[in-house]
């Protein structure tokens, strides 16, 4: 769907889709936007080697590893926040810029830390003037296709498959060798993120329109139902490595099951992609409901490799089906698409909870604390969706 007209530009709207803009944006925009998404979500897709790392170099009970990744998806959301409220100033060039340098010097800085309080505050400071800068920028330039359901959904499938790749080419290492590791590789994600970052615009030229106010409470259920299945995300990716482990995994397998678990995150993203507009609305929350109890009720009762892989298999399946609909409910509706800006903020403090409140919850095993969290979350999210469904969506403008 590109088109020459003195430079490579390149659609998202589908040819039976009516829409107030005729826009096209470059490609080279456009994968610019994936490439500093991707390395600005690289600590979070990576966090169950990550923490697994951290507990064996600095032998950390599991509600620190909780508040260890806790404190730098915070600082996502907080970034996030700053972001939409200053790129119109600034321009998304330069903030993309500030946070791949973040990105890269910091996660260098991290390598040769070994004390868990300022190894804490160094992954708050990444995640606020770091990934969360480059997460939020990567928001603002893809949010700004037609057809942003299928702009996020190829964002969301294009990350799985490269973190895919990086897991299953990770070495059998444990400890301080491979925390190094890592923090090189998220490193060096930071410097192609700044190599990216000079094809993003200089200021952003696109007049946002402005949210107003909305007095209807479905848009903000709506925000409260992100931000319980972003928690359900945090708790179980953030500790799905963990949750292998006490399966009876052995520690140097768990990367290449997480790794093949990708596969089918990526299908969930290709499956939504391929649907395209949110239709049937209650029978796609049914399909994520049911997706998303298997999954966990199999993780819950797993005891060995077969169970493992395919609870994380339907789970990680029905998450990202899930999530590219629900926001596509978000956006279509006519008073949701006015708050439809504070969801990367809800994803993130989402996403930080997750991990927090579930190694915090001690009285459980780390297994039956995760999928708990992940359960109620699910749950509350679907719910909590309903009462937007049910009402026409109108989304007149964007």
């Amino acid at each position: 769907m590109g088109e020459c007209s003195g430079r490579l530009t390149f659609s998202l709207t589908p040819s039976n889709v009516n829409t107030n803009s005729s826009e096209k944006y470059p490609l080279s925009q456009l994968l610019a936007a994936i490439v500093i998404g991707v390395a600005g979500t690289a600590m979070f897709n990576l966090s169950p080697m990550v923490l697994s790392a951290a507990a064996d170099l600095l032998q950390l009970s599991d509600q620190q590893l909780g508040w260890l990744m806790g404190a730098e998806v915070f600082g996502i959301a907080i970034a996030s926040i700053v972001v939409l409220a200053f790129t119109r100033r600034i321009g998304v060039r330069k903030l993309a810029l500030a946070g791949a340098a973040v990105v890269a010097l910091g996660n260098l800085a991290a390598a040769a830390i070994t004390d868990y309080q300022t190894l804490l505050a160094l992954r708050f400071a990444i995640g606020c003037a770091g990934d969360g800068l480059l997460y939020a920028c990567a928001v603002v330039v893809l949010g700004r296709q037609s057809s942003p359901v299928r702009a996020f959904a190829i964002f969301s499938f294009t990350n799985m498959c490269i973190i895919g790749a990086v897991l299953a080419s990770l070495p059998d290492q444990v400890g301080a060798d491979l925390w190094k590791l890592l923090m090189g590789l998220l490193a060096g994600m930071g410097v192609i993120a700044l190599v990216a970052s000079f094809q993003l615009p200089k200021l952003d030229l696109d007049q946002a329109r402005r949210p107003g106010i909305v007095w209807q409470s479905r848009p903000w259920m709506a925000l409260l139902g992100l931000f319980a299945f972003t928690l359900n995300l945090g708790a179980v990716w953030g500790f799905a490595a963990k949750v292998g482990a006490e399966s009876g995994l052995a520690s140097a397998d768990i990367a290449g099951y997480l790794s093949l678990s990708i596969v089918f995150q990526a299908a969930g993203s290709l499956t939504a992609i391929a649907l395209g507009s949110a239709n049937r609305p209650l029978l796609r929350l049914a399909s994520i409901a049911v997706l998303q109890l298997l999954g966990l009720l199999l993780l819950a009762l797993s005891n060995g490799q077969t169970s493992f892989v395919i609870g994380l298999a339907l789970w990680g399946f029905g998450w990202n089906f899930g999530i590219a609909n629900l926001l596509g409910f978000l956006a279509e509706d006519r008073h949701g698409n006015k708050v439809l800006a504070l969801a990367p903020g809800t994803e993130a403090l989402g996403a930080a909870s997750g991990p927090a409140i579930a190694g915090t919850i001690t009285a459980l095993t780390i297994t039956h604390s995760v999928v708990s969290v992940g359960l109620i979350g699910a749950i509350a999210a679907l719910l909590l969706f309903v009462p937007l469904v049910m009402t026409p969506r109108y989304s007149t403008t964007r």
